[in-house]
């Protein structure tokens, strides 16, 4: 599925150098498998750019920028630096196919975008951190169930919304490595060829979650309807990583696997509804797959 799929915090930080550049690649995965169908991306190869200019005298600002196999835009993010505050914002798309698991029939199509918006405390200790608040919303495909007259029913909603606010925690050791030099298992370091996890996650997060006006959910009296919940929102990346830093220049190869993980806690969905009771549990989005990269600064 295309969003998300390259979500990387590169966190501005002081360096004699004052550009920072990274190429990688993606390719992900969506993975949500309900009942007799599953969800499949437009486009699950993305060419990521992430980039940063520090000059503390003018700016400070990073970014990344997700590309299609035809060189389109699906995600892009940008951040700046304001005193001791970062203001991150970062938007794509989420579009695809709704197949048959059996015969990979087509049953549908889902097209809708997302938006984040992540407000930071600039990191002061050369560690990395940065801890804040974030806000996203974002529509994707999910099947409820409901009892019918004759048993369960399950009803295709291709644009549930997603709106949530929660508390953040990111880091990014290849990003602190190449502008920095420094590990946080292993302080200052000047050549590093060791494993790494990157995270960029809203730990804890309180979400409202809307069906849509979907013809089958409308059917049930069942569109337009809310619930509140509480779940975990994630990007994660393990992997192994070799660079060389100085005063100059540095550089680092890096490749892992990614995964992105939304979760939230309602309603298990486990056995059969009763007659007229509708079944509101979350949509699970997972994304994950390999990724590989070069960054360095100049």
């Amino acid at each position: 599925m295309k969003y998300w799929a390259a979500a990387v915090i590169a966190l501005p930080m002081m360096v004699q150098a004052q550009g920072y550049v990274g190429v990688g690649i993606v390719s992900s995965q969506f993975h949500a498998p309900e009942f007799d169908r599953y969800y499949e991306s437009d486009s699950n190869s993305l060419k990521q750019i992430k980039f940063g200019y520090n000059n503390k005298k003018y700016i400070e600002l990073f970014g990344n920028v997700g590309l299609d196999t035809d060189n389109e835009v699906q995600d892009w993010a940008i951040g700046l630096l304001l005193e001791d505050t970062i203001i991150k914002i970062e938007a794509g798309k989420i579009s695809g196919r709704i197949l048959e698991e059996d015969t990979d029939a087509l049953l549908g199509t889902f097209d809708s975008e997302y938006k984040r918006i992540d407000v930071l405390s600039a990191e002061t200790d050369g560690m990395g951190f940065a801890l804040g608040v974030g806000y996203q919303e974002y529509n994707v495909p999910h099947l409820f169930k409901y009892g019918g007259d004759s048993g369960t029913v399950y009803l295709q909603d291709d644009d549930v919304s997603i709106q949530s606010l929660g508390f953040g925690v990111h880091y990014d050791p290849v990003a602190n490595f190449v502008r920095k030099g420094y590990d946080l298992m292993y302080g200052s370091l000047s050549f590093k060829n060791d494993w790494y996890l990157s995270s960029s996650t809203l730990a804890l997060s309180v979400a409202q979650i809307t069906t849509s006006d979907a013809p089958e959910l409308a059917a049930q009296g069942q569109d337009n309807q809310s619930k509140w919940m509480v779940g975990n929102q994630g990007t994660y990346e393990l992997g192994w990583m070799i660079g060389k830093y100085t005063s100059d220049y540095s550089f680092a190869v890096n490749a892992g696997y990614l995964i992105k993980a939304n979760i939230f806690f309602g309603d298990s969905g486990v056995g059969d509804p009763k007659q007229g009771e509708f079944v509101f549990d979350a949509p699970i989005t997972i994304i994950h797959g390999p990724v590989v990269a070069v960054s360095a600064t100049f």
